[in-house]
């Protein structure tokens, strides 16, 4: 159960980069994301250790800029994830 609170708490993030339906023009210069997400307090670092490995990954990505996951110190379990990308294009791009 405990894992399954993880996987949801990721593919939330993941879904958190998707484009709205409406969008519709192109966005020019670099592209600024901010998301937060919560997980149970007793899978917090379970959730850090996750969260790391998608940081790692993602700043590898091309047109990534920079990419930075934050944890809360008063409340460990909820997290801030801030990423800057060159434009748009690799931003709202569907996982393989």
């Amino acid at each position: 159960m405990r894992v399954s609170n993880l996987i949801y708490s990721l593919a939330a993030l993941t879904l958190a980069a998707v484009p709205p339906s409406h969008a519709e023009e192109n966005v020019s210069g670099q592209v600024y994301t901010v998301v937060y997400f919560e997980v149970a307090p007793t899978e917090a670092a379970q959730a850090a250790a996750a969260a790391r490995q998608y940081a790692e990954a993602s700043g590898k990505e091309d047109g990534n800029l920079a990419f930075e996951m934050f944890q809360e110190i008063d409340r460990p379990s909820r997290f801030a994830v801030v990423e800057v990308w060159l434009d748009d294009r690799q931003v709202w791009r569907a996982p393989p």
